[in-house]
């Protein structure tokens, strides 16, 4: 099923309620297909990654995805969720996803 808001805003609570100060918060976004939902990532993350700014706790986060769903521009809000000081970001640049996107198909 998809996450509603009340599951997004149970999973901030649950964030805020333990992470620790100086720590890091790390974020995997997974199940069914998560960019199905992404707007739900995009008013999560960014709160989350505010919780961990306020903590001092480095904030990362990461994506498992068939792809299908993904385009330029939501690669670059992922990249500008992660924010610049985000190390290691792994994500295709608009040249390598319309590269790949040539080999897989048209986009549905």
């Amino acid at each position: 099923r998809r996450m509603s808001a009340d599951d997004a805003d149970d999973v901030y609570r649950f964030a805020q309620a333990r992470l620790v100060p100086d720590s890091s918060l790390d974020v995997n976004w997974f199940g069914g297909e998560p960019l199905a939902a992404f707007d739900v990532i995009e008013a999560l993350a960014p709160r989350l990654q505010a919780l961990a700014r306020d903590r001092n706790c480095a904030f990362k986060h990461s994506m498992i995805t068939n792809g299908v769903l993904l385009t330029a521009e939501r690669a670059a809000a992922i990249r500008a969720l992660a924010g610049p000081e985000a190390p290691g970001r792994q994500i295709l640049s608009a040249e390598d996803w319309a590269a790949l996107k040539g080999i897989c198909g048209p986009s549905p």
